[in-house]
């Protein structure tokens, strides 16, 4: 499934820039308390210890909650969930988050899409609705979800303790067992659960340039986003192709028959 899907998502992406790039200009929602999460507050998380140029960094994981300002190459409506109540997580670790230009692209790393899925299939299974990741039902597993999509991101195991990305302290009483709880039912889900089609994913990057000898961007955390997508532009499931290759094959046997 995902072979042909990158291959139409990739054939449609070098379309839109041979034009131009799709950007989106987003105001996110701070309003002091962290009020940019929704739900509200966010989860502390502690000292996070990763890889060059995240280093040391002390923070909250959850949902961001931002408006729609301005596209380019592409359709507000495809962004989750209404240009004027608009949900993202953090995907870059080693930036700072404010209104910014983005450039929009498909898609995300094979281990975000697998984890991603595993969420999906724990909030409701059997339901295979590619949406459940970024509407969390609480901050909990919107801080769940967040730690998911860094270890992904940044590690090449899930483990909070180990790898080149640590929780340290946060696992030592910052950290909600709540949370943990939700995080962990992902990680076990994911042996077991399909991966989210990337065709459901967008990544949004600053179009800010990197600051001297920093490790924040002169523009802004980059985020990872929901993609709603319009029926006519929805890739079909390779058992739905099949079918109508076969209904098409049918119907042409039929007619030499005649």
């Amino acid at each position: 499934m995902r072979a042909l899907a990158s291959i139409c998502i990739g054939a449609a992406l070098l379309c839109t820039s041979a034009v131009q790039a799709a950007t989106v200009t987003i105001d996110w929602q701070s309003g002091g308390s962290y009020g940019v999460f929704d739900p509200a507050s966010g989860m502390p998380i502690g000292t996070i210890s990763g890889p060059d140029p995240v280093g040391q960094v002390t923070t909250r994981a959850g949902r961001f909650l931002g408006e729609i300002v301005s596209t380019s190459g592409i359709d507000a409506e495809e962004f989750y969930l209404a240009p004027d109540h608009f949900f993202a997580y953090c995907h870059d670790l080693s930036e700072v988050l404010a209104n910014s230009e983005y450039t929009v692209a498909l898609g995300a790393t094979e281990p975000v899409l697998d984890f991603l899925g595993a969420v999906n299939a724990v909030l409701s299974p059997g339901n295979n609705s590619p949406y459940d990741w970024i509407s969390p039902e609480d901050k909990y597993i919107a801080g769940a979800v967040q730690l998911g999509i860094w270890e992904a991101l940044y590690d090449s195991g899930f483990g909070l303790a180990s790898g080149s990305l640590t929780f340290g302290n946060a696992l030592n009483g910052t950290m909600n067992a709540t949370m943990l709880g939700h995080y962990n039912a992902f990680i076990g889900a994911m042996a077991s659960s399909d991966s989210l089609d990337e065709q459901f994913v967008m990544r949004l990057t600053s179009t800010g340039s990197a600051a001297p000898n920093s490790r924040v961007s002169a523009g802004t955390q980059d985020v990872i986003t929901a993609r709603y997508i319009p029926p006519q532009l929805l890739i079909p499931e390779p058992g739905s192709l099949a079918l109508v290759g076969l209904a098409v094959a049918a119907a042409g046997l039929a007619r030499r028959r005649r």
